[in-house]
């Protein structure tokens, strides 16, 4: 799962995606960028992007009517928790060779923040912190293919930022991801894996761009499960690491990077659960307006996920998630030292085909 954290909204946007670690892959991913400066580009290509992101939705949403049409005859009612239910974890999650897996999903947040920041102008808290709220719609695509010893996986993504209140800080952004995992879908303890993310941050309606960048990241993860796939109590626990280097336009944007994630989950009922995110993401840049400069960032987020029969009856990928986030940024630049809280609720809606 490819992860574009350039301010703590695109970590927990990204975070929308996330569901119980699929077996054959990481549970988090590198950051594809660095925080930037207020200089930017203006001369990206807009219209073929423009292009690029029409032709992925029409084509994502006729992937998704398809989807939608065999969602409904997928959906059953799951067995109550109780000591019956003895399916492990890991078998539940295993992913059988050959297996091929479509994922459409169109997620919408509400999130409301004490300090409101563009994603690609550099994540400058400013003089006033400004409490705002944003909606931020987010169309995602992503194949799987689970081989005999590795899996392959390729997802592009589309996200809308529009905040009510500070409009001058709304962007659109484009990313795309390939990345091949070392697994055989069956074991979680150690999968390394390795890709490449390319994106750009842009003007509201595909605008002008702010940025490219291109990030190339190596790293691995290990979840351990705990008790039956339908208990109570504690899921899961993964833990990651990894590292990389991003390639940029502007070229104050280029950094090497390295990044901890670690997750804990615990299921309170069959259709909620609880999880804690914590992050330390370092990254090093080669010159930033003429100067040395390195940022440590220290993420902490909360998230409950519900998933009510009503819905998944209907979608049986869907879910209902409120989320709470917190972000310390530590700079050598003076104006890029700031700390933000962001949460809030959004929906989910996936199909699997």
């Amino acid at each position: 799962m490819m992860v574009k954290l350039a301010g703590w909204s695109r970590a927990l946007r990204r975070n929308l995606h996330a569901s119980p670690p699929r077996q054959s892959l990481a549970w988090s991913r590198p950051e594809c960028a660095g925080s930037r400066g207020r200089a930017v580009s203006r001369h990206g290509p807009a219209a073929s992007i423009r292009a690029w992101v029409l032709a992925a939705a029409l084509a994502l949403a006729g992937a998704a009517t398809q989807a939608m049409a065999q969602s409904t005859v997928e959906s059953k009612p799951g067995p109550e928790l109780g000591p019956e239910a003895q399916e492990t974890p890991e078998a539940a999650a295993a992913v059988p060779v050959g297996a091929r897996d479509f994922e459409v999903a169109i997620t919408t947040a509400l999130l409301l923040t004490d300090n409101a920041l563009r994603v690609s102008a550099g994540d400058i808290a400013g003089a006033s912190l400004r409490s705002d709220a944003h909606l931020v719609p987010d169309l995602f695509g992503r194949w799987t293919h689970q081989y005999e010893r590795f899996r392959l996986a390729a997802s592009a993504e589309a996200l809308f930022d529009r905040y009510l209140s500070e409009t001058e800080l709304n962007e659109d952004t484009v990313i795309g991801n390939v990345e091949a995992a070392l697994s055989d879908g069956t074991s979680a303890v150690f999968v390394p894996y390795l890709g490449y993310t390319v994106s750009s941050d842009l003007r509201p309606e595909f605008g002008a761009s702010f940025d490219f960048l291109h990030s190339f990241y190596a790293g691995a993860t290990s979840t351990v499960w705990f008790g039956s796939s339908d208990e109570r109590g504690l899921r899961f626990l993964t833990l990651g690491a990894s590292g990389g280097r991003t390639l940029a336009d502007p070229t104050d944007f280029e950094n090497s990077f390295a990044l901890a994630t670690g997750t804990l989950a615990f299921a309170v009922a069959r259709d909620l659960q609880l999880s804690f995110e914590p992050t330390v993401y370092v990254r090093w840049y080669d010159t930033f307006a003429g100067e040395f400069r390195r940022d440590v960032r220290l993420n902490g987020l909360l998230r409950a996920i519900w998933t009510p029969s009503w819905l998944v009856d209907l979608i049986p990928s869907a879910e209902i998630s409120a989320s709470l986030g917190f972000l310390r940024n530590i700079s050598t630049r003076a104006d890029q030292d700031f700390s933000q809280w962001e949460g809030g609720p959004a929906i989910r809606l996936a199909w699997h085909f």
